[in-house]
């Protein structure tokens, strides 16, 4: 799955996306849910988001990823 939001000209401002692997993982493991942001560290100024929960075992699972505009509470709502 990948959302993406645009502005009025069509460029691209923000992405969301999930594997159909981590689709399955969420639907499996979502009771406890971990949201992690990078600060602009990537060559386009972007915060990543990353979503992450644990398995049976108690491992760590990569379950959503998304690239937003700013860190504004609107961004996250979007997500």
């Amino acid at each position: 799955t990948v959302k993406t939001k645009q502005d009025v000209n069509g460029a691209l401002q923000a992405v969301f996306w999930m594997t159909g692997g981590q689709k399955d993982m969420y639907m499996r493991f979502h009771h406890v849910l971990i949201h992690d942001n990078t600060y602009k560290t990537n060559q386009h100024d972007v915060p990543l988001s990353l979503f992450t929960g644990f398995n049976q075992f108690g491992f760590t699972q990569l379950l959503a990823q998304g690239f937003i505009e700013d860190e504004k509470t609107e961004g996250y709502e979007w997500m």
